[in-house]
């Protein structure tokens, strides 16, 4: 599965979730740190050749691999550019019931075949134009029913708190005093310990801007190794620098978020000792 993080602190809403996929070979589980499961889900709403909404959501996915692609890519598909046939009476949880018939759909034809190992669980949210604030919403599933059915809910995501989403949930609960770190920090320190060990990778990072746009962003830190101070730039699943991206004829251009400010600000102190 994997572990997914929603907060709300500095007056912004914000995800965060590892990268890795869990394989089962018989009884035996085979890890591989190359997930994507932070997306950008572009909503564009028209009605009589006028647009009347556009942005760019988030969404973060747990559960299956093989179902969770499918419902993002489908999604992101059909949400590009919808037409309006009615009067939303609540524009973001109708969205929701959108893509909530969308996923019984995909769920109906894939459960049956995959069953437990068939469960995509995601959390979704954007911009509601009729609340005016970021909403996010999280899917599950009904489990009395057979086979279970998706259902959704909104998450009530309480400034300065964490949501915690998926398999990696009690493992980062264990931390008692997570509640005054960052999100990418508690992500960091799931990773490391190693409790849960569906949960592993590089960290995937994104956040609402100012203009209530779902924006990726790229997680620059840097640190000390002897006299020298090396920068490593980590986006998705890769470390740009380590893996030896930055020299290519093309490199990401996102918004950079420091995950440890505090090595910024050695490094930036250091510089001006010197």
């Amino acid at each position: 599965m994997t572990l997914v993080l929603a907060t709300n602190t500095g007056g912004k809403v914000k995800y965060c979730t590892d990268s890795r996929l869990t394989f089962r070979a018989g009884a035996t589980n085979l890890y591989a740190d190359v997930g994507v499961k932070l997306f950008t889900i572009p909503i564009k709403v028209s009605n009589n050749g006028t647009v009347k909404y556009n942005g760019k959501w988030g969404m973060a996915i747990a559960g299956s691999t093989t179902s969770s692609y499918i419902l993002k890519e489908i999604t992101q598909q059909i949400l590009s550019d919808i037409e309006l046939v009615k009067q939303p009476d609540d524009f973001a949880k109708n969205i929701c019931d959108y893509v909530l018939h969308i996923h019984k759909k995909l769920s109906e034809q894939l459960l049956p075949i995959l069953r437990e190992n068939g469960k995509s669980f995601f959390i979704l949210g954007g911009y509601c134009p009729n609340q005016k604030k970021i909403r996010t919403f999280g899917f599950e599933y009904n489990d009395t029913t057979a086979p279970p059915e998706p259902t959704f809910e909104e998450i009530n995501i309480q400034p300065s708190t964490i949501i915690m989403f998926g398999s990696g949930k009690q493992a980062a609960q264990e931390h008692r005093d997570w509640t005054s770190w960052s999100i990418i920090k508690v992500m960091e320190k799931v990773i490391v310990d190693g409790i849960e060990p569906s949960v592993g990778g590089k960290i995937q990072y994104g956040e609402f801007n100012d203009s209530n746009e779902f924006e990726l962003t790229q997680l620059i830190d840097m640190n000390k190794d002897g006299d020298t101070w090396k920068t490593t730039m980590t986006l998705n699943v890769f470390d740009y620098y380590k893996d030896n991206f930055g020299t290519q004829m093309f490199s990401p251009n996102l918004k950079n978020i420091a995950s440890h400010p505090e090595n910024i600000d050695r490094f930036a102190a250091e510089q001006k000792n010197d």
